[in-house]
C-alpha cells in the first residue's frame, strides 16, 4: 500500500472488541502511538519530516453487539498501516511494531498483515516449495502420504530403525519426527539420520518408492546451522523445525542458508498459545 507520498507501506488489521470506545479515536491513537508517539505535541516545523514515520488509519468497521448478545461483543476491525522506513527487514522488527506493547491493552487481536513489496523482497522464500517437493518425490497426480514417527522417546537406535522401516515399507513419501524428539544420547541427531536413512533405503529397494525424513532440528538457537548441517552431512534429506517456539526469523535464516539445501517442514506446536481455534491431535 501506498498513500500521496508513494511509501511503502506494512498493513495490520486489529480486531478491538470494547463497550463504549469511540473506535476511530482509537485507531489514531494506535496509529500515532505506534510510530511516532505523539502529533498534536510535535512542533509544526518537526512534523514535515517525521510525518514519513507516522502511522495511518486505514479503515474503521464498527460491529454493534447483536440483539441478544452482551454489550461486550461489540467491536471494530481496524486497518492501519505502518511505513516500512519505520523497521528493518525482520519479521520481529514488524511483529514489535505492529503488536508489542499493543498485545498487552486488552480484547484486542491482531487478525491479518498484509506486507509491502518492499519488505517481501527481503524473504526469497522456500528453497523448494510444495512443487519442489513433489519433484524430489516424484509424485504429482495424488496427494503427498505423511506418517508421523511415534513413539520414539526412550528407543535406542535399533528400536528406531526398525519402526522406521516399517513406516517406509508401508509406502508413505515423508516420514516426520515426533516434534518433542530432542538432541539425547540414544538418538542423537547424525546417528539418527544414518540409522533412519539405511532403513529409508532398504524400504525403497523394496518398494521402488523415494522418501523424505524430515529429522526434528533442535538444539540452542545458535547452535541451529551447525545442527542442520550435521543432520545434512549425516545424509538428511528434510528438516522438522519447531518454527512458533524458535520464531519466524530463525527459519528463514536457516532457509537463507545455502548449505542448508533440504525442504524443510514447518511444526505448528504452540500455535494454539496464539490462536484461538482448536486444533485437533491428528495435526500433531
Amino acid at each position: 500500500m501506498s498513500f500521496a507520498n508513494e511509501q511503502a507501506y506494512c498493513v495490520a488489521t486489529y480486531r478491538l472488541f470494547d463497550e463504549k470506545a469511540d473506535f476511530d479515536k482509537k485507531a489514531q491513537g494506535i496509529a500515532v502511538g505506534l510510530t511516532v508517539g505523539n502529533w498534536t505535541d510535535i512542533p509544526e516545523a518537526r512534523k514535515a519530516e517525521m510525518e514519513k514515520h507516522l502511522g495511518r488509519v486505514v479503515s474503521v468497521e464498527v460491529h454493534e453487539a447483536a440483539a441478544g448478545e452482551p454489550a461486550s461483543e461489540r467491536y471494530a476491525d481496524i486497518r492501519i498501516a505502518y511505513p516500512d522506513v519505520n523497521f528493518s527487514r525482520d519479521i520481529p522488527a514488524l511483529l514489535v511494531t505492529v503488536f508489542g506493547k499493543l498485545s498487552m491493552d486488552g480484547r484486542i487481536k491482531l487478525i491479518d498483515l498484509s506486507f509491502s513489496e518492499g519488505f517481501l523482497a527481503a524473504f526469497p522464500g522456500p528453497k523448494f516449495g510444495i512443487e519442489g517437493v513433489r519433484g524430489l518425490l516424484g509424485v504429482h497426480d495424488r496427494p503427498p502420504l505423511m506418517s508421523i514417527f511415534k513413539s520414539v522417546i526412550g528407543h535406542d537406535l535399533p528400536g528406531l530403525k526398525e519402526q522406521f522401516y516399517l513406516q517406509a515399507a508401508g509406502g508413505v513419501d515423508l516420514i516426520k519426527d515426533d516434534e518433542i524428539l530432542f538432541e539425547n544420547p540414544l538418538t542423537p541427531i547424525e546417528r539418527r539420520v544414518e540409522a533412519c536413512m539405511e532403513a529409508a533405503a532398504r524400504a525403497q529397494r523394496e518398494t521402488g518408492q523415494k522418501l523424505l525424513y524430515a529429522t526434528n532440528l533442535t538444539g540452542p538457537t545458535f547452535s541451529l546451522r551447525d545442527q542442520a548441517k550435521k543432520a545434512i552431512g549425516a545424509g538428511a534429506n528434510a528438516l522438522l523445525f519447531n518454527v512458533l517456539a524458535y520464531g519466524f526469523d530463525a527459519l528463514a535464516e536457516l532457509s537463507r542458508d545455502p548449505d542448508i539445501h533440504v525442504p524443510i517442514m514447518a511444526h505448528p506446536a504452540m500455535a494454539g498459545a496464539f490462536l484461538s481455534v482448536a486444533l485437533s491431535w491428528h495435526c500433531s
